[in-house]
């Protein structure tokens, strides 16, 4: 038999509504008053689809640039961000691309020019470029989450934002490899890696620790590290020589300006504690789940492991794949 269909490879789906191995979730603009499910954002294909649900027409396709290789990387994965301004899509080769959403004003203009889903064409399709792509996994991207950042820092090439609204530029992506990946979408660089699991990563959560809790931690390490540097300065001027007794006491006035001079430095330094406080993702918890039956919840600044939860049952030969979490927010 003549294989003839190895001279031909993808190069466009049409008419595919949601592909099936991929989430969906639904959608209002920033600072809209209307209806949550007015609109939907499917993956199709390589492509994100924004539809209108009451007249059933597409608005947006988030589709990344075309590539003239005969690889073909579909979605699988979308998280939007908690300000539902930027769109964060998950690919089977690994990488994690990220959209601007389109303004209330942008879709009401939109739905105005569009054609019911039976005419339409995708010329009529708005179709942003990626605002970012990350790259970073070896294997497809498996959960997504965004966890929102206190620091109201300009994101590249986003829309206006709504007045107080909050600004989401720590992405956290899973995947099949088992690592979980903290990114600033900002700077567009990880700031941390974990291996997570030994399997796939089904879901990853982002938690915030209180400010009570931050605060008092960040007090009691700067009275210990101040503590510290007072100590090792004391240590270093009673090791030096003192050759003339006559000028000891203004040595000893110049040694402890010194080393309060010094504690000032250390504490700011780049190296310190305090700089490290300053750094995006401070307080954040991730809490893990995978296919390897584990539960786990991590200190991303540290990137480690605080607690492991199995769940095993008396007989049975591994423990069961966990799929699914869900967090009380207030807690």
């Amino acid at each position: 038999m003549v294989k003839a269909y190895l001279r031909y490879v993808h190069e466009e789906a049409f008419g595919l509504l949601a592909s099936p191995h991929a989430n969906v979730a639904f959608f209002s603009p920033a600072g809209s008053p209307g209806r949550p499910s007015a609109y939907v954002l499917t993956c199709a294909g390589a492509s994100v689809t924004l539809w209108n649900s009451v007249r059933q027409c597409p608005l947006v396709s988030f589709s990344p640039p075309s590539s003239h290789g005969s690889s073909y990387h579909h979605a699988v994965r979308l998280a939007l961000s908690e300000s539902r301004s930027h769109l964060a899509v998950g690919y089977s080769d690994g990488s994690v691309r990220v959209w601007a959403t389109p303004t209330a004003a942008d879709l009401s203009q939109l739905a105005a020019s569009a054609l019911p889903s039976s005419v339409s064409s995708g010329t009529h399709l708005l179709s942003p470029p990626p605002a970012l792509t990350l790259q970073g996994h070896r294997s497809a991207i498996t959960a997504l989450c965004w966890s929102a950042g206190e620091d109201q820092t300009s994101f590249p090439e986003s829309p206006r934002a709504a007045p107080g609204a909050a600004v989401d530029h720590l992405l956290i992506s899973g995947s099949a490899d088992g690592d979980v990946i903290v990114w600033d979408c900002v700077a567009g660089a990880g700031l941390h890696r974990l291996h997570a699991h030994a399997g796939q990563v089904t879901q990853v959560l982002a938690l915030k620790r209180p400010r009570a809790a931050l605060a008092s931690e960040t007090s009691w390490q700067c009275r210990r590290d101040t503590a510290e540097d007072m100590r090792r300065a004391e240590e270093a001027q009673a090791a030096a020589p003192q050759t003339v007794r006559g000028k000891r006491k203004v040595e000893d006035g110049r040694g402890s300006a010194s080393a309060r001079v010094a504690a000032s430095r250390a504490l700011d330094g780049p190296g310190s504690t305090r700089a490290s406080r300053t750094l995006p993702g401070a307080g954040l918890l991730l809490v893990s789940a995978g296919k390897d039956g584990l539960v786990k919840i991590w200190d991303a600044d540290l990137e480690l492991c605080l607690q492991s939860l199995v769940d095993t049952v008396p007989g049975a030969s591994k423990a069961k794949e966990v799929w699914s979490l869900a967090v009380n927010p207030q807690q």
